[in-house]
Formats: C-alpha cells, structure tokens, sequence
C-alpha cells in the first residue's frame, strides 16, 4: 500500500508526488481500527441513563446507531468518529470505554495468552504509561492485582517500552485499561476519555465536595430547563449549575476546552477530529442571551466563579453576586417564574452537622413564600418538606454519598 502526498520539490519551487510507504502496523491500524465499527460503552451515574441515551441519539455521528441502555450506562456500536463526537458532546456520561476484546477463561494460563496474542501495539503508544484497572464477579480467577498484572505483561510483549502509570506518578497523562470479569467471561476496554468527563476544563479552582458537571447537566436536562426562563443559582459554590446551564444554553460542547486519551492513539486522525470541532463551532450560539444569575455569601466562591467566566468568552454574560439567598426577591430578578436550582451546604462543606435540618427548613420556607411557581431543582443528602406541584424525585450516588433530588414546581 502506497500513500501519495505532495511535497515541496526542487529549487523550482513545484509540488511534487512523492511516495511514501505505510508501515504493517499503520497498515493493520488502517484495517483493523480505522475500517471498522467497534463497541463502545458510555459510563454514567445510575439515574442518568435514559438521559445520556437521549443525548447520544442526537449527535449526528451516532444517528441511527443501535444503542443499549442498562443501569451503568449506554452501549452502542459505531466507527472512531462515533467514539469522539461522544466525548464532545455528551454532557452526562463520566467516560466512554471502547471494548477491545472479549473471552472466556479460568485459569491464568489461558488469560496470559489471550493477552499475550491481542494486537496491543494498535491501540497504545509507547510514551504514555499504562493504569490497568480489574473487578471481577464470579470469576475462578478473582485476585483483580494479578490479573492487571498479567494484562499489562501481555501488552509490554507487544508495545516494546511501554510503562506502568505507578511507576511514572506525575506523568501529565496516562492511558487506563479496564478489565472486568463477569462468570469467568472478562472484557478488556480502553478508555477514550482520559480524565473523567465531568472535569470540562472549565474550572481551575473549586471548593470542596463540589457538584459534579454531569450530574447538574443531568438534573437540568431532567427538569427541562432550555434557557427560555431565568435560572437562579443562589448557593452556587464553584458554579457548577450555573455554567453548565450556559453551556446548555449556547450549544457550547461539554468537551470544548479540554483533551481525551483518544488523541494520543495510534490510530488517532487529528483531520478527522478537526473536522468534528469545526461543525460544533458552526452550531455553538456565542450570542444567545444568557439570564443566569449565581451567588453565593462567601466571597471567596464568587471570585473563583467570576475567574471562569472572564476566562471564557462564552461565560462572561453569566451574573455573578455575593449576596445571601434570604436576601433575594424573585420578582427584582423577572416577571415570570424561573428555574432555582440548589446544591445546598452539607457534609464536609459545613462544619456543625445539627443545624443542617434547621438550615434546609429556612430555605424551604423562603422558597415557600417568594419562589411561587418557580420550577425548583434540589439535591442533597436529605430533601426538605416542600410543598411542589409535578415532583418527580432521584437517587444518585456521588463521592460516597447517596444525593437525593428533587424536581418540581413551587406552590
């Protein structure tokens, strides 16, 4: 196979053809990974699920692509491209794993061969170093360390060079394995995504337990909010809320601003990639308004929140106040009901644990008496008694706590 590009050529100063050979490996790359579909798996909290389905179904290069739901998140089959445009645009998943190979085993002898015969030099490069992560269920072969072991053996056989990520502990990036066992049937998959999803990039500086990104995209996606009503963010912390809604509200792509593990592929096409990014920014609404306002009493959180959206072009209408949510009269803010969405204190983030009960009774009575008809978005540990219309409720694992939400109208 031969690869023809142009080239400066002689002191004439023409173009010329010149031929340039692919190596077997590029060859096999070619074929194996860029020729054909592959299985994917979008990872996403339980409750996001049918969430993440719908957002998939939209992008362009996942239409028509078969799709399986389950409660760790969503399946589907199609080419690289389908695999990038997912960790574009995706706002809820946490990472998207590409399934490499699939097989049956029960004893150590078979697993080390079956990774010593997988084609590892296809999909990892030598310069970035290898976490290889196991969880079995059911397995004869249960001890998760020596089968990452054996896994990462199989591919340094095959990948010469090729380094363990614990080894290199500040090394900038790394590329995550992911072997899970099931009733002695193990699937190896690479990450696409490198850091989790929910890290957009966004923020450089965040206070402590902060909301994840996918987790409020999920809510507001849940709620409806659409950008049409005004959004009140009153408790924002880092602002997770509210710069995810004008994210949502402009079209901006939850992975506009950062890196994936993809691009560091050997099969990774930075034209094709470019190509993607370029018909995202035709779609992106710099100038769509944006009626968000956030705040928050410690001026230390309105700062940081204030350092992001100066930081970038496509935040910078987001209104950010140091101000205290007793303080606040709906009806100084729009003439029609909004969207009030709370992440209120709790856990680490507030020091004295009994007067949280007291704290969630105050807010919801305030939201009682001034937010009527206001759609209301809450998540925390424990829900207060609020009297809402249409309600639906969730339950969501996040840094070790169970969040409950709740959604509905106020009144």
């Amino acid at each position: 196979m031969i690869f023809r590009a142009m080239v400066a050529g002689s002191s004439y100063g023409m173009a010329m053809e010149k031929e340039i050979p692919f190596t077997a490996t590029e060859k096999r790359i070619k074929r194996h990974v860029l020729g054909k579909a592959h299985g994917f798996f979008a990872v996403c909290a339980p409750g996001l699920t049918t969430v993440c389905d719908s957002e998939l179904a939209a992008i362009d290069a996942l239409k028509g692509v078969h799709r399986d739901v389950s409660d760790e998140g969503v399946a589907f089959h199609g080419r690289l491209a389908a695999c990038y445009a997912a960790n574009l645009w995706c706002r809820t998943a946490t990472r998207v794993l590409m399934r490499l190979h699939t097989f049956s085993s029960t004893t150590f002898s078979h697993f080390v061969s079956q990774c010593k015969h997988f084609p590892w030099e296809l999909f990892l490069a030598p310069d970035i170093p290898v976490d290889v992560q196991a969880a079995t269920h059911h397995c004869r072969l249960h001890h998760t360390d020596a089968i990452a072991r054996r896994v990462f053996d199989g591919a340094s056989e095959r990948v010469s060079g090729l380094k363990q990520a614990q080894d290199h502990p500040n090394a900038p990036m790394l590329q995550r394995i992911f072997v899970r066992g099931v009733d002695d049937r193990f699937t190896l998959s690479i990450d696409s995504s490198g850091l989790p999803l929910y890290k957009r990039g966004i923020k450089t500086a965040v206070g402590r337990a902060p909301l994840r990104e996918t987790l409020a995209a999920g809510l507001l996606r849940l709620a409806g909010y659409d950008g049409s009503a005004f959004l009140l963010d009153p408790m924002c912390g880092s602002g997770t809320f509210s710069l995810e809604a004008a994210m949502m509200v402009r079209n901006i792509p939850p992975g506009w601003v950062r890196t994936f593990a993809f691009e560091r592929w050997p099969g990774f096409r930075a034209a094709q990639w470019a190509h993607l990014r370029k018909e995202a920014l035709y779609r992106i609404g710099f100038d769509r308004p944006l009626t968000i306002l956030a705040g928050d009493k410690r001026p230390e959180a309105c700062e940081r929140l204030e350092g992001a959206c100066r930081k970038y072009a496509f935040l910078k209408d987001i209104q950010v106040a140091c101000m205290d949510i007793f303080d606040i009269q709906p009806r100084t803010l729009s003439s029609h009901p909004g969207f009030v969405v709370l992440n209120p204190p709790y856990g680490i983030r507030i020091g004295d644990q009994t007067s949280i009960p007291s704290l969630y009774r105050e807010i919801a009575s305030k939201l009682t008496l001034d937010f009527s008809g206001w759609r209301v978005v809450w998540i925390s540990p424990v829900l207060p008694v609020l009297k809402l219309a249409e309600s639906r409720a969730y339950r969501f694992p996040h840094g070790g706590l169970l969040l409950k939400a709740v959604i509905g109208r106020i009144g």
